[in-house]
């Protein structure tokens, strides 16, 4: 097996043997306090749409982020011409693997 050096530079997980975590909260905590979406993507989403609209300002911007926490603190200048845009599963088609146009259910 071969892995990448960036990947367990950070001490996150190994791959010596069996990969395993080292540290489970890495992504989902800091500081000991939990990762919210206003911590990064937030912020990552609003320099995104900025960097944009300085080139197009008439540019629709397709984001994908929980729909309540964006609608609500994106701000109203950044959510003009914003779509979301989540992707789905139709969980009867991903369980048993053939689509039932009569009976779907999404999540």
């Amino acid at each position: 097996m071969t892995v990448c050096g960036a990947r367990t530079a950070c001490g996150t997980w190994t791959a010596r043997g069996q990969p395993r975590l080292l540290r489970p909260r890495h992504f989902s905590e800091v500081r000991g306090r939990p990762v919210q979406f206003r911590d990064y993507l937030l912020p990552f989403l609003q320099r995104f749409a900025a960097a944009i609209r300085a080139v197009d300002a008439d540019a629709i911007l397709f984001l994908e982020a929980p729909p309540r926490p964006a609608a609500a603190e994106l701000g109203q200048s950044s959510r003009s011409r914003v779509v979301y845009a989540a992707h789905w599963y139709d969980g009867t088609t991903v369980f048993f693997r053939r689509f039932c146009p009569s009976w779907a259910f999404d999540f």
